[in-house]
C-alpha cells in the first residue's frame, strides 16, 4: 500500500494476524523513512517501547490510548510531515541555479572588462 499511494502516518499495532508490528515496523521504516508511524500496542513495557523507538517509530502508545492522546499525537505527525514537504520545496527553490522568470533581468545591461 505504501508503494502505491502516498501515505500521510501509519497507525501499527504490533499484534496483527500474519505480521507483527515487530517484522513490519523496521520495514516501514527502512524504506519509508519519511511516514511516520504510531506504534499502539497493549504491551505496557520499557523495553518494548524503547526498541520500537530506536526502530524509527514517530511515538508509541499503549491501550486504551486516551482520545486526546492520540489525536495530539497523530496531529504531531502530520505536522512533521508538512514542515518536511515545507522544507524540501525551500531548499529546491534556494539551492537551485535557475531562474523561475529569467526575462524580469532582461533590461539589465552589464559587459565584461
Amino acid at each position: 500500500m505504501l508503494t502505491k499511494q502516498e501515505v500521510e502516518i501509519v497507525l501499527l499495532d504490533l499484534r496483527m494476524p500474519f505480521i507483527t508490528g515487530d517484522e513490519l515496523l523496521p520495514l516501514i521504516t527502512s524504506d519509508f523513512p519519511e511516514v511516520p508511524v504510531i506504534v499502539i500496542t497493549g504491551a505496557n513495557d520499557v523495553e518494548t517501547a524503547v526498541k520500537c523507538m530506536k526502530l524509527g517509530a514517530f511515538d508509541y502508545m499503549v491501550k486504551p490510548v486516551e482520545r486526546s492522546r492520540l489525536i495530539g499525537g497523530v496531529k504531531r505527525a502530520i505536522e512533521l510531515r508538512e514542515l518536511q514537504r515545507e522544507n524540501r520545496l525551500l531548499r529546491a527553490q534556494v539551492l537551485s541555479d535557475k531562474l523561475e522568470h529569467p526575462e524580469v533581468f532582461s533590461e539589465i545591461v552589464t559587459w565584461q572588462c
